[in-house]
């Protein structure tokens, strides 16, 4: 059975979810988008993503055509009419995806004038790729690519233009199938991961880079909260490869994982056990937050998945 998707108005069943060949996103990349998650299928921070996704649409010049309070049920709908499709304890990555509309590069009439394009979609949290890596540590390959710079475009804005993100998580492939792309700026600063944002700890106080160069992250800020809570001092300041390499401990926020350990930079070893001991305090107090014992689903889904592949 199909799981069920938004477009522009319409839930139709993901095979039949597409849009114009001459749509903005496609011909030109002009897309904003938000990824959520769900924790035991209730949504997390979807006010906070909303708010980012509005900036961004507004900075992009794009109109959403709806109100948050219309997308939020929107959201909850297509939610609601895909949860049968997973069991109790999987969980899904919620997606809206929204672009200028017909690409007019003709000014013609039988194209007609833009409207936006809204889509939301959903698909089931991938645990089994990343569940080894909260005892093994994930591996991060510095990338040769660089992430634009905020005079080129302003890492605020959510877009889907994201080839140099791609390349980069290619380009680390290369070096280690297992890898994550580490992206630096053009003056040698550590920046993200193609969809993470980094952390560095050192003598008990957490590090992670400015949001001059990056996304200022959901997760990222989740993080930093719950650092402070457990009386860790948070510091927003450049890094570069060397912090990294010498740091106690290092790990990647983002929307599935939530907090992921790293061991490895560059096959450099990193810290001398995993999780290191405030990633762990941080995962415990996310999971103590949603109720869920986040590494523990991970590990029960892939066991699931595995034995039913």
């Amino acid at each position: 059975m199909q799981r069920v998707a938004y477009v522009n108005g319409r839930f139709v069943p993901e095979d039949e979810a597409v849009v114009s060949i001459w749509d903005s996103g496609f011909q030109v990349g002009h897309t904003v988008f938000e990824t959520e998650r769900t924790f035991r299928h209730q949504l997390f921070e979807l006010d906070t993503h909303l708010d980012r996704l509005w900036r961004s649409a507004k900075y992009a010049c794009i109109d959403p055509g709806v109100s948050k309070a219309q997308l939020k049920d929107i959201i909850q709908q297509v939610l609601e009419k895909n949860l049968h499709l997973i069991g109790a304890d999987d969980d899904y990555w919620i997606y809206q995806h929204l672009t200028g509309g017909v690409f007019n590069f003709f000014h013609s009439a039988e194209l007609g004038p833009a409207k936006s394009t809204l889509i939301v979609n959903c698909f089931p949290i991938a645990f089994e790729h990343y569940a080894h890596h909260y005892e093994k540590g994930a591996h991060l390959v510095t990338s040769s690519i660089r992430i634009p710079p905020p005079i080129c475009q302003d890492p605020k804005m959510k877009s889907r233009s994201r080839i140099t993100y791609h390349l980069a998580d290619l380009q680390a492939k290369q070096s280690d199938q297992d890898a994550y792309c580490l992206l630096l700026d053009i003056e040698g600063n550590i920046a993200e991961n193609r969809g993470a944002n980094v952390f560095l700890v050192r003598d008990g106080k957490v590090f992670t880079p400015t949001t001059r160069n990056v996304l200022d992250g959901v997760s990222r800020g989740v993080v930093m909260d719950l650092a402070r809570e457990l009386g860790h001092p948070v510091i927003e300041k450049d890094l570069q490869l060397y912090d990294a390499y010498t740091a106690d401990e290092v790990f990647l926020t983002s929307t599935s994982f939530c907090i992921l350990p790293i061991a490895k930079i560059d096959h450099v070893t990193v810290g001398e056990r995993i999780p290191g001991e405030i990633t762990g305090q941080l995962l415990a107090a996310w999971s103590a937050r949603v109720g869920i014992d986040i590494i523990g689903q991970a590990h029960s889904a892939k066991s699931k998945r595995a034995k039913t592949a």
